[in-house]
């Protein structure tokens, strides 16, 4: 898909009357626009053409290798995992529909997967509904801090500009500020349950002012939506994926920031005008 297709493709959603939208909440909003997503938004969340789409916006950043896409239909055999026992096995059109690849892991493991796994991610967020379901293999990442499971900087964006990142480490979601300075939120992963303002979970990687540039740069195109990048432990950025619809729209920020950085969601792009109705 060239570059000036994507740059003038409409990325924009059906809004409700501009006072109602005015009165939402940022995961509102996000809720909202699950059910109005068009088929525009799918090749952003289809996990192999993300991929592509992330190194025609922002050439600078990363992206890990695919190693093999499975033949339509095709039922694996143990020795087609050999090659894999340190890699990811994912759809292409779900969230958490991975497989973390290792020397026991069993074809008919794999197999069941991919027979429960072949249909719709979800119905409520429109955005998945066009993707035509297939599964693959790629290079699984160390992280840069040395943990067993990669740390994944989830950065949301309003209009192209960072306004907060997520970052989940034991069991708590950090919502920290993009000059790293402090938790905005913070509560226990899974829950609603939000948490007196800890600590920083980390001091902010060297290269925070890189991620939050290619974060703006893959999504200048979009009102809202999250940028997930990965630092490896050779120091690289690599993408992770774009999320239009941020935990389904069920996670909210505490009252009042939960209305302040939904108000940066405006009814229209910046710079435009429209008739309050």
């Amino acid at each position: 898909m060239p570059e000036s297709f994507l740059e003038t493709t409409p990325y924009e959603i059906p809004k409700p009357e501009k006072k109602k939208w005015d009165r939402m909440a940022l995961f509102e909003k996000i809720r909202y626009s699950c059910s109005v997503f068009t088929e525009a938004f799918a090749p952003f969340v289809d996990k192999l053409e993300a991929k592509v789409l992330a190194q025609q916006l922002c050439p600078e950043v990363g992206v890990p290798q695919t190693l093999y896409v499975v033949s339509n239909g095709q039922s694996l055999t143990q020795s087609d995992l050999e090659p894999f026992q340190h890699a990811i096995f994912k759809a292409t059109h779900g969230c958490g529909w991975n497989v973390n690849m290792t020397p026991a892991t069993r074809a008919s493991e794999i197999n069941h997967c991919m027979r429960r796994w072949n249909g719709p991610y979800s119905r409520r967020e429109k955005q998945y509904l066009y993707i035509t379901p297939r599964f693959f293999f790629e290079e699984r990442l160390e992280c840069f801090s040395g943990a067993v499971t990669m740390t994944d900087f989830k950065i949301m964006c309003l209009y192209g500009k960072p306004v907060f990142i997520l970052i989940k480490k034991n069991d708590v979601s950090y919502y920290i500020d993009p000059t790293w300075s402090y938790v905005v939120q913070a509560h226990i992963s899974g829950t609603h349950r939000v948490l007196e303002l800890p600590p920083l979970p980390f001091d902010p990687p060297a290269q925070l002012d890189t991620m939050l540039w290619m974060a703006s740069r893959l999504s200048r195109l979009f009102e809202c939506v999250r940028i997930d990048l990965y630092l490896t432990n050779k120091e690289t950025i690599v993408f992770g994926e774009f999320t239009f619809s941020h935990a389904g729209g069920v996670q909210r920020l505490a009252l009042p920031l939960g209305h302040q950085i939904g108000a940066e969601w405006t009814y229209t792009r910046p710079g435009s005008t429209i008739e309050d109705t």
